[in-house]
């Protein structure tokens, strides 16, 4: 059964090696600069390849546990742990699933005075900078929506460890100073 458990201790393994390489190749991107629009901010690549080995390695392990010991689960475990694990490896493989959505379809276009952002089921919505806002926290920044009367509603956050993600408040504070000296129109509503 310990042979089982190496592939998970392995996905572990990766995902903590892999968020260091994010770390490290987020802060060589930063030194990086393009200014030509659109800009687009996506999820790492190194994301959506983890998602890959987790989404496969979850079902590999129940296989090898099947091919060499395929009565394993029906003589030493009660049906309680035969659920348990079940439950752990279909929340696992989901999490993989999620992973690889994430990586591949997550991004942001940003342009001039507005931005395009596409969630994780490829759906598409513009939004101007006049219409949002931008809060700043120690690993993020997340965009918030603003509406007349109510409270900002909460668009989605960029970690600075994402590729590009200096795009968003460059444009988003270029677009205010230009606001300010007037070069740009906008509702008389702001």
């Amino acid at each position: 059964m310990f042979y089982a458990m190496i592939p998970l201790v392995a996905v572990i393994v990766l995902m903590g090696l892999g968020r260091i390489v994010l770390r490290v190749s987020a802060k060589q991107r930063d030194a990086e600069d393009s200014s030509e629009f659109p800009l687009i901010i996506k999820q790492p690549k190194s994301e959506f390849l983890i998602g890959v080995f987790v989404a496969l390695c979850m079902p590999l392990s129940i296989a090898i546990i099947l091919i060499f010991d395929p009565g394993s689960f029906t003589r030493e475990y009660p049906i309680a742990t035969i659920s348990m694990v079940s439950v752990i490896s279909l929340v696992v493989i989901f999490g993989g699933i999620y992973w690889i959505l994430r990586g591949r379809n997550w991004k942001i276009e940003v342009h001039e005075d507005r931005f395009v952002y596409t969630n994780l089921f490829k759906k598409s919505k513009e939004y101007y900078f006049k219409q949002i806002k931008i809060k700043y926290f120690n690993s993020c920044y997340r965009v918030y929506e603003n509406r007349k009367g109510m409270k900002p509603k909460h668009l989605f956050g960029v970690s600075y460890m994402q590729e590009n993600q200096q795009a968003l408040t460059k444009a988003n504070t270029q677009f205010r100073k230009s606001k300010k000296k007037g070069r740009v129109q906008v509702d008389a509503e702001d």
